[in-house]
């Protein structure tokens, strides 16, 4: 699988893209899957991006000091609604898709809403993996 967002010979890679290829172009089309399932993994060593999550290794990566995992939510670089991030209490889209379990066409319906949740306009998104 070619990611024409992933330059082999530089290793950099616009996270939002692989986001939003990894939740929109497979897991919503492919409902019965789960993240590590993803043929891009095979271009991108999936263990430089905690969580085999774009966003969660952003945060990471943008972090102070590569803050502790724990409050690496605090640097999500998604505008989730509501502001009810992954980690949050309560109900979340990831949530929400995570407890579908067997319900295809709700974790289908909740891996497009991932998809499409923005980008904050000034974080970075480009980084080298």
């Amino acid at each position: 699988m070619e990611l024409k967002y992933y330059d082999e010979e530089t290793r950099i890679l616009d996270f939002s893209e692989g986001h939003k290829d990894l939740w929109g172009n497979f897991l919503a089309k492919n409902p019965e899957k789960e993240k590590y399932h993803w043929p891009g993994w095979k271009n991108i060593n999936y263990y430089r991006i905690s969580y085999r999550c774009f966003p969660c290794e952003a945060a990471l990566r943008l972090a102070p000091n590569g803050h502790l995992t724990q409050r690496k939510c605090n640097y999500c670089p998604l505008d989730w609604p509501n502001g009810q991030k992954c980690g949050s209490s309560g109900s979340t889209l990831f949530k929400s898709w995570l407890s579908a379990k067997d319900d295809l066409e709700k974790k289908a319906y909740f891996a497009e809403q991932i998809a499409n949740v923005e980008w904050f306009e000034d974080v970075i998104k480009i980084f080298k993996v």
